[in-house]
């Protein structure tokens, strides 16, 4: 139709999720994922009361694969969430540590 705008196709974006192994953990645990998208991708730890126990960032390229440690050893027993912010969205897994 001419004097209407094409859009052009955003990158092919597909939901993931992170993968927290093991699950429950007693000293650390290994998070991984594939970035969806380029950028800065920060890694917060929450406990269930919304106090922030852990915060880490790494700066990743589109479809490497990442992985972040989280550090049990300080942790108290109980469920935590673990959340992923990155430029495509925020994503979020819960964990468990059990001693």
């Amino acid at each position: 139709m001419p004097g209407v705008a094409q859009e052009l196709p955003g990158p092919d974006i597909k939901p993931y999720a992170l993968k927290v192994t093991p699950n429950p953990f007693r000293s650390q645990a290994l998070v991984e994922f594939t970035a969806p998208i380029s950028g800065v991708m920060e890694l917060k730890t929450f406990s269930t009361d919304g106090r922030l126990v852990s915060n880490q960032t790494q700066t990743a390229t589109i479809g490497q694969r990442m992985i972040f440690r989280l550090d049990g050893t300080k942790l108290a027993n109980g469920i935590y969430l673990v959340q992923l912010a990155t430029p495509a969205g925020v994503y979020a897994q819960k964990t468990a540590v059990l001693k």
